[in-house]
């Protein structure tokens, strides 16, 4: 297979983004997939292919019938929570979000 370049300091979480894309960012980046019905087989798929130390991709619960704003909001806290120096993790520098604009919530969010 061929190997791509990893980025620890990058994250993008994926509301809504095509199988390719979610593959794509798989490997050039950790992924926080909304786990929607489209989305999660997507990632169960890039379990079976990838090895577990190339492993990048997480689908995440989300609520039911939750907005894509809302989506993306739970995963910043689990982002939050796993990739920040307090847990001995390299910390994110940039975080990339798929499928939900930039609202003013999450805007605040972020900052």
């Amino acid at each position: 297979g061929v190997k791509f370049h990893m980025s620890i300091n990058q994250v993008a979480i994926i509301v809504s983004e095509s199988e390719q894309a979610i593959k794509d960012l798989a490997h050039e980046m950790h992924v926080w997939v909304a786990a929607t019905v489209k989305n999660k087989p997507v990632v169960e798929a890039l379990w079976k292919e990838d090895s577990p130390e190339e492993l990048t991709a997480t689908h995440y619960d989300i609520p039911t019938g939750a907005s894509r704003e809302k989506m993306c909001v739970v995963a910043i806290d689990l982002v939050e929570n796993h990739h920040s120096s307090v847990f001995g993790a390299a910390p994110w520098l940039e975080i990339q979000v798929h499928g939900c604009s930039a609202t003013k919530r999450l805007v605040a969010e972020f900052n």
